[in-house]
């Protein structure tokens, strides 16, 4: 299937994500590049690639009430939330990959804010298309 004419990356913590950061840029990305009718008109399907996040179990936000915080769950809700607004089957038209990777279990990989605090190096990351 033909490509899309774009590749994209955004970082969404826990204030992004709840700024609907992901809905936003897919917006931005529509409005630019119109991509929905390549979904509804072309069959493609959007690619999209949750990468190394804390996992919910370890993403404790409040103490007193073991209430815990899933950055995969709600973001992919953003991405539902984006297909059922243009009326697009998500099962069908969405390729989503989310790494199973908790950079908070997996110090020798990730850096982690949580686990270290103030002054812990970056990860970094690369998007491109081969």
């Amino acid at each position: 299937s033909e490509l899309f004419p774009f590749v994209a990356a955004a970082h969404a913590g826990r204030k992004g994500t709840e700024s609907k950061i992901l809905y936003s840029l897919l917006e931005e990305l529509n409005n630019t590049f119109d991509f929905v009718t390549g979904l509804k008109e072309k069959n493609q399907i959007l690619s999209v690639w949750f990468g190394p996040a804390i996992c919910e179990k370890c993403y404790q936000i409040d103490r007193k009430t073991d209430t815990h915080y899933s950055l995969s769950a709600k973001n992919e809700a953003q991405l539902k939330d984006f297909f059922e607004k243009y009326n697009l089957d998500w099962q069908v038209s969405l390729k989503l990959e989310v790494a199973d990777n908790c950079t908070l279990h997996e110090p020798e990989k990730f850096y982690s804010y949580r686990q270290t605090g103030k002054g812990v190096p970056m990860n970094y990351s690369f998007v491109g298309i081969f």
